[in-house]
């Protein structure tokens, strides 16, 4: 996930920013632009009691909201909250060096997928 992420397309353009922090956290910013807008996150994944947990804080909420990882290893990470309205869930796949691709699913399984190439 380190690294500058972009996926571009006729209606937007999705990029993630993900950096190394320490040895137990990385820090990202997701941003999508579309031609009438932008909207920013803050991203954290911290780990901690033995786990792993994505944090996203957007400015409308006054508190990250947190996803527990079921899967974290070099080449897949999952991470879901079922509390959470939309999404409940995070799937992070490395297809390769230079392809990364998110899946963002809601509790009944609808979403939509985000696929990342490599810019840096």
């Amino acid at each position: 996930m380190l690294g500058k992420w972009q996926s571009i397309s006729s209606q937007q353009t999705v990029e993630e920013n993900w950096h190394r922090v320490s040895d137990n956290t990385f820090e990202g910013v997701g941003k999508t632009t579309t031609t009438n807008s932008e909207f920013v996150e803050s991203l954290r994944l911290v780990a901690m009691s033995q786990q792993v947990f994505y944090l996203a804080k957007i400015a409308s909420n006054p508190l990250p909201v947190a996803f527990k990882a079921e899967v974290c290893n070099g080449e897949v990470a999952k991470f879901v909250n079922l509390q959470h309205d939309f999404p409940t869930s995070l799937h992070y796949r490395l297809e390769s060096k230079q392809r990364l691709l998110v899946e963002v699913r809601g509790v009944d399984g609808k979403g939509f997928d985000i696929q990342f190439v490599k810019v840096d």
